[in-house]
């Protein structure tokens, strides 16, 4: 008996399941794990490429505060996964913590650097509104 290639195998095991309503409901189950697995990838790679960006912003100092925070935000939110540690959950948590820990991290760049640049529009505001009483 010659051996069947691997798609003809998939296409037809997808064949069968899709003639039963719970074969139905399986593949759409899976369908939705592969879609979310796949937007948390792009969301996995947009968030790390602008963390990459922001960091070239911040100081030291303000690179450490944001460490600190994310690490305590990280504890936090593990103590509320039901008393288990990291390691022990399952793929589709792991991504998740990492995601909101990720999400957490970039938004607290943005705050900084956001704060940085009113200071400096304020600054400057003040240096222009001095410079017109003085004329």
């Amino acid at each position: 008996m010659p051996a069947t290639h691997v798609s003809d195998r998939v296409k037809k095991h997808r064949a069968k399941k899709k003639v039963t309503p719970e074969g139905i409901e399986e593949m759409r189950a899976h369908n939705r794990v592969y879609a979310k697995r796949s937007r948390a990838k792009k969301e996995v790679k947009r968030l790390t490429e602008e963390k990459i960006g922001m960091k070239k912003a911040l100081g030291t100092n303000d690179k450490n505060d944001v460490e600190n925070k994310t690490q305590t935000f990280r504890a936090k939110l593990l103590e509320g996964k039901r008393d288990r540690y990291y390691d022990e959950l399952n793929d589709d948590d792991k991504r998740d913590v990492d995601i909101k820990i990720l999400r957490y991290e970039v938004n607290a760049m943005r705050r900084i650097v956001k704060n940085d640049l009113m200071e400096s529009v304020g600054v400057l505001l003040h240096l222009r509104d001095s410079a017109g009483k003085q004329v």
